[in-house]
């Protein structure tokens, strides 16, 4: 399975996407490719704090990376996600919204799940969480 990074937004409206309910008043939204491009390119307190070297561990490279090459790269690594993995998401959140609702979890209105190539982080061999 490709690795998955998630973000978690709290105010954006995605109203086109789909979405599944997690638990009362939050969702996942599954972002295509287009709108996971432009949300991981995004000035955020990550893109501020990545170092030159976590930049070029991420492209396996020796050499500096800018940060609009690296948003380049991140950009390039995003991926739709297929119906099926969509319906495993969708049957979990059915089968185990009980379960996560009763834990009274303080979450954001919209969890927005951007699918990856994994090469973002260095390819599939680096693990990462």
């Amino acid at each position: 399975m490709r690795y998955i990074l998630f973000l978690l937004i709290l105010t954006m409206s995605f109203s086109t996407l789909r979405a599944v309910e997690l638990i009362e008043g939050t969702e996942l939204v599954f972002a295509d490719s287009a709108t996971a491009a432009a949300l991981v390119i995004k000035d955020d307190d990550y893109m501020q704090r990545v170092s030159a070297y976590d930049r070029s561990a991420s492209m396996r490279t020796d050499r500096e990376v800018s940060v609009a090459e690296y948003k380049q790269h991140l950009a390039r690594n995003v991926r739709n996600w297929p119906d099926s993995l969509k319906t495993m998401f969708e049957q979990f959140a059915r089968n185990h919204h009980a379960q996560l609702q009763a834990l009274q979890l303080n979450l954001p209105t919209k969890i927005i799940l951007i699918r990856t190539s994994g090469d973002e982080v260095g390819g599939v061999g680096v693990a990462y969480t």
